[in-house]
């Protein structure tokens, strides 16, 4: 299902996954495929949250160039995913400007997640000031815990 930020809450408790899937590739197959593990280890919904347009656009929009896909085809190949929740934030300096600790709130009141599956280099917040570091570190306090995978690499390439 694609949700907008106006759809939410998600009543149903999730593991929820950010990033652009500018493709899917295989490191965020690898995240696709842990989301769905813990969810069906734990009876929880799948949600990947994404945006639209890709905040290089909106942020520095000279050194921009395309996106890789466009909107339709990355819902697409997260439908065929499996993901429960597909959910497409309009990205925007209002989103942009969101804090970080703010934005960890959101995740836990709005999206109700239980836990966050992130590459270990995964920012977020303002200005990207939000860190993995930061995240477990609230992981009691917003009752989430905190799932980092690993570079996936390919010829000693991170993918």
């Amino acid at each position: 299902m694609i949700l907008r930020l106006t759809d939410l809450p998600i009543k149903e408790k999730t593991v929820c996954t950010i990033g652009n899937f500018d493709g899917v590739h295989k490191g965020h197959k690898e995240i696709l495929d842990k989301l769905k593990n813990i969810a069906s280890e734990n009876n929880l919904k799948t949600v990947v949250i994404t945006f639209y347009p890709h905040p290089r656009k909106i942020l520095n929009p000279q050194q921009y160039k395309c996106s890789i896909v466009n909107l339709a085809t990355k819902v697409q190949l997260l439908k065929e995913a499996k993901i429960d929740y597909i959910l497409v934030v309009d990205f925007d300096k209002n989103f942009y400007e969101k804090q970080p600790e703010d934005f960890l709130n959101f995740l836990k009141e709005k999206i109700n997640c239980e836990y966050l599956v992130v590459g270990k280099d995964w920012r977020f917040g303002y200005k990207r000031s939000g860190d993995i570091n930061l995240a477990k570190s609230l992981e009691e306090k917003l009752d989430y815990k905190v799932v980092i995978i690993e570079d996936i690499t390919e010829e000693n390439k991170r993918i």
